[in-house]
């Protein structure tokens, strides 16, 4: 599934890196944490403990708290 699918299966289209990057649409294949993720897969991070994980994280898509 397209990562613009999977965020407009959870009505998180109007807030997404596809505004400002359009053509950056990686195909999701899989869930895992953002610190075993591979090419692919999709991370949810939350709070500082996990957001130093981001510049390292190979994941294709992240769902990031407000």
């Amino acid at each position: 599934m397209k990562f613009s699918q999977l965020a407009q299966t959870i009505a998180a289209a109007d807030c997404t890196s596809l505004t400002n990057l359009p053509n950056c649409d990686p195909e999701i294949v899989g869930v895992a944490a953002i610190e075993e993720a591979s090419s692919g897969s999709l991370s949810y991070v939350e709070g500082a403990k996990f957001a130093t994980e981001v510049s390292k994280t190979a994941a294709s898509a992240l769902i990031c708290a407000r």
